[in-house]
Formats: structure tokens, sequence, C-alpha cells
């Protein structure tokens, strides 16, 4: 049940990603709502919705899951990962693109294997994104992760995790790219320690600094 109940979750998120659901106006929100929790296909079919001419009231599908659904912001975030990794997304002229781990998608819809350690092994595969770079070799370096974390899903799922967090390691490891580095750079709130509120500062090393181009000023009007 849990199982199925994961595929559900990430299912649903392409949907109303793909659907534009979040364009739907305030009557066809409302319709919905009043079905229930259980409605009927007849009622369903009753309030089919109606996208709205002007200012929608969501931004995009991430909007509508944590403004209406009231699903947390980085469960939102990470559902879309996953559904962009598992079963694809949609570009910006809204036409749907593939997955972008084919074979960890395979395995997410295989009945004999644990989805929740594939949508694991996705958001930490996709988390080094940026690490792979860019070309033919970045896509060569995708394959093999992609190829080495599918291995352990199928043949040691019980420390897949440990294995497919020692591949991520591995590539951070190295020498990172700035885009990967800039994407990791911020101040995170850590929760409450010995009285005091605790918080992670990460700054790019002073080196990087200095290769960097100066930053535009800004004129004083």
């Amino acid at each position: 049940m849990t199982q199925e109940l994961t595929r559900t979750q990430v299912h649903a998120a392409a949907a109303l990603r793909t659907t534009g659901a979040h364009k739907l106006d305030q009557e066809s929100f409302q319709a919905i709502t009043d079905l229930g929790p259980d409605p009927t296909i007849e009622e369903i079919d009753a309030a089919k919705g109606r996208t709205t001419t002007g200012r929608t009231h969501f931004k995009d599908a991430k909007g509508l899951m944590i403004g209406w659904l009231d699903i947390p912001r980085s469960t939102a975030d990470a559902r879309l990962v996953q559904a962009d990794c598992l079963l694809g997304g949609v570009d910006e002229a809204g036409e749907p693109t593939a997955p972008w781990l084919p074979e960890l998608a395979a395995q997410f819809e295989d009945p004999d294997i644990d989805p929740r350690l594939v949508a694991s092994a996705a958001m930490k595969l996709h988390s080094v994104r940026k690490d792979l770079g860019e070309g033919k070799a970045a896509e060569a370096k995708k394959r093999q992760l992609q190829a080495e974390s599918a291995a352990f899903l199928w043949s040691e799922p019980k420390s897949a995790r440990k294995h497919i967090n020692d591949l991520v390691a591995q590539v951070k490891a190295g020498k990172r790219p700035l885009k990967a580095l800039l994407d990791g750079i911020g101040i995170f709130k850590r929760g409450m320690r010995k009285g005091l509120v605790e918080y992670l500062v990460r700054v790019l090393p002073p080196r990087i600094w200095i290769i960097l181009p100066p930053l535009p000023v800004i004129g004083r009007g």
C-alpha cells in the first residue's frame, strides 16, 4: 500500500503540471473542493474545470501544490524533481519531455522493486546534475551513475541507499563546476540547540571569488 502511494504521489505531481491545473479559475477550484474526498466518476465529469483568461491564482504546479493542496514546499519540490527524473517533464513550449533517468524510470514502475528506493535514488542523482557538466562527457557520466544505481537497487535493495550515497559523494568530492558550487551556497537553518537557533552558512572559497567577474554596480538615482 505504501509503495503504491509513492507511485501515485509522483504521478499526481506530474499530472498537475502536464494538465496545467494551476490555470483553473476560482469557480473550478471551488467545484472540485465541493466534491469532497471520494467523488463518483459522474461527479468528476460534471466538475470539469475552465481555465482563467486572466492572471492565474497560482503561478505554477508547485504553487498549486503548496497553496491549495497544503503540501509542504520541500515535499512539492521533491515530487516534481522525481516526476522529471522518473516520468518526464514539460519544456518551455509545453511539450512533454522524456524522463531524465530512463533506466530508473523503468524500475519505478516495476512491481518487484520498492518505488520509494527508486525515488530516493533519483533525488540523489539529481543533486549532482550540475556537477556532471554538459555535453557528451556529462551524459556518459550520468549513464554510468544511473546504471550503477539501478544495479544496486535490483541486487542489493537493503544497502542500495548507502551505495548510492557513496557514488554521489565521490562525484562531489572532485573538482566541482562553478554552477554546482553556486547552487549550494546560502544560509540554512539547522534548528534550536542549547537555547540558540543555529544556521549553517555555505559560501564560495576565497580563491573562487578572485576569478569571478566583478558584480555590476547599480547607479544611484
